[in-house]
């Protein structure tokens, strides 16, 4: 089937399957197809992938299922293009991917493909990780901690280290360990703050965060979703006061600190 043949057939679809997102792709990298599609590289997309995950986690946090079935596809769209972007520079192929994924999907659930047991989701996470050690052959913990990509979001990164850490016994006893170690890195903020050096400034409240990070961990909270939820509650709450404001023809620019903390500490009642 010739391209032409191929878009006569794609328009007289009302049900599409995988193979055809290929041919869409395939269509649109042509000499003929679209100019921006053909131009993009695994570079120049790169972000894209990281933006529509978060589309789409945002969708299932909203609990909407016609957006998630959307931002699933977009997400795809992400995989199906750089396979395409492989295939026409021969870097590798989409078999390649398949076969990469499967054998590893195979390996690491050695409890359920091999003679390993796991009677519960700790114990089947352990073994994934277990696996994950060996498929990679990382030679130390420092080196598994490494492997946690730099581009992750810091509060995702950072507990992923520390739980890496404690796989191997470094860790404190009880949450008690982790709480005192957060009032001792809040003390040396606080001398960080009087030297005026914003170097130092800078790493005390590094050394704070990440001490954080281990207290949520302890307490089972995810620290993004806690942070998201918070980040979220202040903008219903300042929306409040600017809602309040302009019952009166009045911007927040226009009121003062004090009176927008009354108009906070009532939001509290009626903002959640």
């Amino acid at each position: 089937m010739n391209t032409s043949e191929e878009k006569d057939n794609l328009l007289q679809k009302k049900q599409f399957d995988y193979q055809d997102i290929v041919t869409i792709m395939r269509i649109l990298r042509a000499p003929d197809g679209c100019p921006w599609d053909r131009e993009q590289t695994h570079a120049s997309i790169r972000t894209n992938v990281v933006e529509e995950a978060y589309e789409l986690v945002d969708a299932i946090n909203r609990n909407n299922y016609t957006d998630m079935a959307e931002e699933i596809g977009d997400l795809l769209l992400q995989c199906v293009l750089h396979n395409t972007i492989a295939e026409q520079e021969g870097s590798f192929t989409a078999q390649q991917v398949y076969n990469t994924l499967c054998n590893k999907l195979i390996s690491r659930h050695s409890h359920v493909f091999g003679a390993d047991k796991a009677n519960d989701a700790t114990s089947a996470l352990t073994t994934w990780e277990a696996n994950k050690i060996k498929q990679h052959k990382f030679t130390s913990t420092t080196e598994y901690m490494k492997s946690v990509p730099y581009t992750m979001p810091a509060l995702i990164r950072a507990t992923k280290v520390q739980h890496r850490g404690a796989k191997v016994g470094f860790d404190w006893k009880d949450k008690s360990g982790a709480v005192c170690k957060v009032n001792e890195e809040w003390q040396e903020v606080e001398q960080a703050i009087e030297s005026g050096s914003k170097a130092q400034i800078e790493e005390e409240m590094g050394d704070l965060l990440f001490a954080l990070v281990n207290v949520f961990r302890f307490l089972h909270v995810d620290a993004e979703v806690a942070l998201t939820k918070a980040t979220n509650k202040y903008i219903n709450r300042f929306e409040y006061i600017e809602q309040q404001l302009a019952k009166q023809d009045r911007k927040p620019q226009d009121s003062n600190l004090a009176e927008m903390d009354k108009l906070w500490d009532e939001s509290k009642i009626h903002v959640k």
